[in-house]
């Protein structure tokens, strides 16, 4: 097996158990998580929050709308994804985790109406794992991304 096959089947392994460990945490919560659970105090909550908010909390005015915003992210992360594969495996993997969370909480906003958040910081917010998978997709595109311009960079001073 060639190393981009290997790179390819691990990607999708690795994706696939990130997604089941999701869904299984928000089924979890939505079965069994019916009174808030105190882990730490004043810290962290587990505490089952319909969220039928969209981006940053913002209240759309419409489903439909907020659907499609969510479809036309995930077409678009794809084909960035599909561009970046032939470049760079840690921003592919980067972007995977990312759609991984985007696709997990839009099946949520699909079959429910709202997405499942369980994860409470009771000074700050209420999430679930898909939105971790964002944000550390996020940050850790960017700071791949910037370790990559950091190293043409210094090929370029070489020449």
């Amino acid at each position: 097996m060639n190393q981009r096959r290997r790179t390819t089947v691990f990607l999708l392994i690795g994706a696939v158990l990130l997604f089941v460990v999701d869904r299984f945490s928000k089924y979890s919560a939505l079965e069994w998580l019916h009174e808030p659970v105190i882990l730490i105090r004043d810290i962290l909550h587990l505490h089952f929050l319909p969220n039928t908010r969209f981006i940053f909390a913002l209240q759309p005015s419409n489903v439909v709308i907020m659907s499609i915003v969510a479809i036309v992210m995930l077409v678009l992360m794809s084909l960035l994804a599909r561009e970046y594969v032939a470049k760079n495996n840690a921003q592919v993997i980067c972007l995977t985790v990312i759609l991984i969370g985007a696709f997990s909480n839009l099946l949520d906003r699909f079959r429910f109406g709202y997405v499942i958040d369980f994860i409470s910081i009771p000074f700050w917010s209420v999430f679930n794992l898909s939105d971790i998978y964002i944000v550390i997709g996020v940050i850790a595109f960017i700071w791949s991304m910037k370790k990559e311009e950091q190293h043409l960079a210094k090929n370029d001073s070489l020449r």
